[in-house]
């Protein structure tokens, strides 16, 4: 099976939520030009342990939240916590 390029397709936005083609001035940029640093790597650490620091918070919640579950099940079959 042959494959062709999206330029040769050609790319249709059939609704407005849709991705937007690279060519689109509506187009989101995930990173700016300037993040990039000159040996080609764009990772920011700030950045990233900011992810992690919300992943973090993310998972004591949902720990939190089934711990208290668990309580009020166990309550609930009348056992000691």
């Amino acid at each position: 099976m042959r494959r062709g390029n999206a330029a040769a397709v050609g790319l249709a936005r059939t609704d407005r939520h849709h991705l937007a083609a690279a060519r689109d001035p509506q187009a989101r940029v995930d990173r700016q030009s300037f993040d990039a640093k000159p040996n080609g790597n764009a990772v920011s650490l700030d950045r990233e342990a900011m992810k992690v620091a919300d992943t973090d918070s993310a998972h004591a919640l949902a720990i939190g939240l089934h711990r208290r579950w668990l309580g009020m099940f166990r309550t609930a079959l009348g056992r000691a916590q």
